[in-house]
């Protein structure tokens, strides 16, 4: 058969067995609330603290930046499931954090690899920095959507993942990013092999420009079920497309296509599944992008005076020279390496 071509008849059919319901999952979701809110999390002024050795480094200490945007999107996804009228800002609240996070880990990274002969630091982790790029286009951030797909790419394209990108073969990742690569047309990342073997994802692929949304329909509808069906929490050695729980009820992949789409003055299909009940049903309007708060204006202050070259190193311009190339090990290099 060909690649671009599935027989429905394969993708399984009906939610799975296990499919959890919204209620389940709130009440897993707030039962399982990482960490406090930001007033206890962020108590330093203008910057985190450092100790004596990371001040010698002028190290970038962002971590509470991410620990935040991470309770924040539990709440905001909480919120979206109960349908509150605030979910969308709170939402907005948490991308901001995640995107801020996800610059400095960047620029760190490519600083530490520039010091260490190209053998640097390997601990972005590329499915959240998917994520955020998917949640951007669901907020219809563009800009900021287009920085995030440029930057992904980037951190990729220099080896910056970690090593569990080589194992645990997130299809619906690889997709999105490969489906902002061919909107843009500039961009690429050359995948490991597995990142190509799932008929429904190519045959997406090759045809997300369908001007007949109803042609397009009952892909749309296979991929929901995919979701579905993938929405099992990972374990040490088994992987899912979805096996983070914060995203096992969101079709942030569907929402990603339809906003492409939408761009392009497409008209989208109607999906008749409960991954897309309210209120995933419709793309929501574009919301305000919030500018940077004071904890970040300080973060941002000191880091520019201790590194001089951040805004050029982060710059979108630049991150559109980064060369596409492939990651330095293969699959069976990265489970040795894990311990698989």
């Amino acid at each position: 058969m060909d690649k671009n071509m599935v027989d429905f008849r394969d993708i399984p059919q009906g939610l799975k067995p296990r499919w959890v319901s919204r209620k389940v999952w709130i009440e897993r979701t707030r039962r399982n609330d990482p960490r406090p809110p930001m007033a206890d999390v962020l108590a330093y002024n203008n910057y985190a603290p450092r100790n004596e050795h990371q001040s010698k480094l002028k190290s970038i200490v962002f971590l509470d930046y991410y620990f935040v945007a991470l309770y924040d999107e539990c709440q905001a996804l909480v919120s979206a499931m109960e349908i509150q009228p605030d979910w969308q800002s709170q939402m907005a609240t948490m991308l901001r954090y995640y995107l801020f996070y996800d610059t400095l880990d960047y620029f760190w990274h490519t600083k530490m690899t520039a010091t260490q002969d190209g053998q640097g630091l390997q601990m972005q982790n590329i499915e959240r920095m998917t994520n955020n790029m998917a949640y951007s286009f669901m907020l219809g951030w563009t800009d900021q959507s287009i920085y995030q797909g440029y930057l992904t790419h980037a951190a990729l394209n220099q080896g910056h993942q970690l090593c569990k990108y080589g194992v645990s073969r997130k299809h619906a990742h690889t997709f999105m990013l490969r489906l902002f690569a061919d909107w843009r047309g500039d961009v690429s990342h050359p995948f490991l092999e597995w990142a190509y073997e799932l008929p429904l994802y190519e045959g997406l692929l090759e045809r997300w420009r369908e001007p007949d949304p109803e042609a397009l329909k009952p892909w749309l509808q296979a991929a929901c079920e995919h979701h579905a069906h993938e929405a099992k929490k990972d374990t040490s050695r088994t992987f899912f497309d979805f096996g983070d729980f914060r995203i096992m009820r969101t079709p942030l992949e569907i929402h990603l296509l339809m906003r492409l789409r939408e761009l392009e003055g497409l008209s989208n299909p109607k999906l008749d599944h409960e991954l897309m009940a309210p209120p995933f049903d419709t793309l929501m309007p574009p919301q305000p992008v919030l500018p940077p708060d004071e904890m970040m204006s300080g973060t941002l202050k000191r880091v520019r005076k201790e590194w001089p070259d951040f805004d050029q190193v982060t710059a979108l311009e630049t991150l559109k020279t980064i060369p596409a190339k492939p990651w330095r090990y293969t699959t069976q290099q990265a489970r040795k390496m894990l311990g698989l």
